[in-house]
């Protein structure tokens, strides 16, 4: 090889080695991130270094228990309870750990009390913004007592301004807030403080997301449960036996064993590339993670304290049983042959906590970030996606923007209308058009020189949709409009009124450890409060059905045994059914059950709320007809079936 050449090969391998030198050198400064950076470079006067440690350590612990609270918290600040919790709605947005409000999880996937499944995934930005909140919220603590400096005059102002960088392994703060020191002579203004934590809060978040995604793809906790279904002889399936006595099963037992169930098969399940020392291959999930993380821990938690909500078809109040398939017939050797055959349907629903745990976090004290999901079974089948049956992207502008012809909307008050038969026109109620998933706003009415409000604008063209008046004060309302020629509307509008209310049980007032759940549902408009915590509610006039649930807490015992119970089954003959039945009656033994709350009435009944009546302010008096407590199954079932009575209440 000539010389030449030789040393064009050693140039081309210097480029190479000072290319990738760059290539990690920035790297290497890109991963420090710029706050970091910035720290580092920060520097004060010997003078002034007691004072910003002091205020440095003390934002590092705001920071250090914001991220906590986060963390504990599914990624959320605050949590807010759009849904009530009772022993019959049981379910809500976040998950109660303890059955009470001192810890709470946020879901990042539930089902609401309609059916609509929700997705709410906090965006790693918005998880910064609320620990930049928590920080600016809570740094006057660090600001407030500079008593230990004694040779000092330390004054701070009350305006903070905090920065948050989210790392992989890292979350470092920044915080403006002006702190002026004086000593002897010495004068100095530090107007930034710094915080670098060892928490692996970016990295638990990237885990957690790719968990619930997976989830919400592939139903993996949905597949888990159905095998519990399938497997445990505990929970009746499906089968067909040769016993000439049909099967049957107690509700609440099969109930109690699948909450039993859930809890260890749940507790059981791993995820693949972390840290656990599992060996069963049915418990762990693959093809979840990017890559392996080292001492890092996923659990997967169902209490027997949480909610679950279990139906099962077919039954007969508190029975489960099969079916005699061969009752007999006209040759007397097939009456020594039996069959049964049993095939259920469960609707389940339950929430699971799933809590990644970095151990190396915080100098080896380790930290938690988890969240919470809703567990689906629909008719045995996996959770589907629900979408209307035709989608228009929302995102897509393209609709709203292209308006076609004129539709004059006029609304007026309800209310003034039925007792006066004045139409007095609103103003500033917002117009929208709905067409299909599409909403498009429209704009709002006004008055014009004549006093009369009124809206008259071009509205996007659709067949089959529906125009929407919104009002603060006033019930929305709906109704149907073809927008494919030009058109008026006239709408009205019910006031809402926020009226107190008072919950009788049996003509006496409701004593402690009660509550009293009551919802008011009407066309297009439903109130839900829980007495006596609420004692007021938002009402529009109008005739309602109302369900009332009278919940008391304590401690309960449903004493069990041998019980017997009779269903009516169809009687066979020689020419097969007649429509006749005959009553067969099984016995079942029952464990007994401790309960730590109990619904004593369970009501629905119709009620009339007048205009008048709300308008005057008068208060809503109800006399709700409870039940004594239960001891038995029979008489506990009997408590929560529904029972529709006549209305005892009274505006006064």
């Amino acid at each position: 090889m000539k010389k030449g050449q030789v040393a064009i090969f050693i140039i081309i391998g210097i480029v190479i080695l000072v290319a990738v030198g760059l290539i990690l050198y920035l790297r290497s400064f890109e991963i420090r991130s710029n706050l970091q950076s910035e720290a580092e470079r920060f520097t004060v006067p010997q003078q002034v270094q007691p004072v910003k440690n002091f205020i440095d350590s003390c934002l590092a612990d705001v920071a250090r228990r914001g991220v906590e609270l986060l963390g504990s918290q599914g990624g959320f600040l605050t949590l807010q309870d759009a849904q009530p919790v009772n022993p019959i709605l049981p379910f809500s947005d976040s998950l109660r750990l303890f059955n009470d409000d001192n810890a709470k999880v946020g879901y990042w996937f539930y089902e609401t009390d309609n059916g609509i499944h929700t997705t709410q995934i906090p965006a790693l930005d918005e998880i910064k913004n609320n620990l930049e909140l928590y920080i600016e919220d809570n740094a006057i603590i660090c600001f407030s007592d500079f008593s230990s400096f004694t040779n000092y005059d330390i004054a701070s102002d009350n305006s903070f301004d905090a920065q948050v960088e989210i790392r992989d392994e890292a979350v470092i703060v920044k915080l403006l807030n002006d702190v002026n020191v004086n000593q002897a002579d010495f004068n100095f203004n530090l107007e930034q403080h710094f915080a670098n934590l060892n928490v692996g809060l970016g990295k638990a978040y990237n885990i957690a997301k790719q968990i619930m995604e997976k989830e919400n793809q592939e139903f993996f906790l949905e597949e888990k449960t159905e095998d519990i279904l399938v497997l445990y002889d505990e929970i009746p399936y499906s089968g067909i036996d040769l016993d000439c006595t049909t099967k049957t099963w107690n509700k609440f037992q099969v109930y109690n064993d699948l909450k039993i169930l859930l809890r260890e098969n749940i507790g059981s399940i791993k995820v693949a590339n972390t840290d656990f020392s599992s060996q069963d291959g049915y418990f762990i999930w693959n093809n979840v993670l990017d890559k392996k993380y080292s001492n890092v821990n996923v659990d997967f938690v169902y209490s027997g304290s949480w909610p679950l909500k279990m139906e099962v078809a077919p039954s007969e109040g508190n029975i489960l049983k099969g079916t005699r398939i061969n009752k007999g017939g006209v040759s007397a050797a097939l009456n020594l042959f039996c069959l049964n055959n049993y095939h259920f349907i469960y609707d389940l629903k339950f929430p699971v906590l799933i809590t990644v745990f970095d151990a190396d976090s915080f100098n080896g004290n380790g930290f938690n970030f988890q969240f919470g999901t809703h567990v689906i079974i629909d008719s045995n089948q996996p959770r589907k996606d629900n979408v209307n049956a035709i989608n228009i992207d929302n995102t897509d502008k393209r609709f709203c923007q292209v308006r076609g012809n004129n539709v004059d909307v006029v609304v007026i008050d309800y209310d003034l209308y039925q007792l006066s038969n004045i139409e007095q026109t609103l103003d500033n109620v917002d117009i929208s058009y709905k067409c299909f998933s599409q909403e498009c706003s429209v704009g709002t009415t006004s008055r014009d020189s004549n006093g009369v409000s009124f809206l008259s604008q071009p509205f996007p063209i659709c067949v089959g949709g529906k125009i929407v008046a919104e009002k603060e004060g006033y019930m929305r309302k709906e109704a149907d409009l073809d927008t494919n020629a030009p058109g008026a509307v006239l709408m009205d509008l019910k006031e809402i009124y926020n009226i107190d209310v008072e919950v009788l049980a049996d003509s006496q007032k409701i004593s402690n450890g009660e509550e009293v759940i009551l919802t008011f549902t009407q066309d297009g408009y439903e109130e839900t409060i829980a007495y006596p915590e609420s004692s007021k509610i938002d009402l529009v006039s109008g005739e309602y059905i109302v369900t009332a649930y009278l919940v008391k807490k304590g401690s309960f015992a449903i004493k069990g045994g041998l019980a017997e119970e009779c269903i009516k089954i169809p009687r066979a003959s020689l020419f097969g059914a007649l429509g006749l039945n005959k009553e067969e009656c099984f016995k079942t033994n029952l464990d007994d059950l401790n309960l730590n709350e109990l619904v004593l009435a369970n009501n629905k009944f119709e009620i009339f709320a007048p205009i008048f009546d709300l308008q005057q302010n008068k208060k809503l008096l109800i006399n709700l007809q409870s039940e004594a407590i239960p001891t038995t199954y029979q008489e506990l079932n009997e408590i929560y079936q529904e029972k529709e009575v006549i209305g005892n209440y009274q505006f006064v």
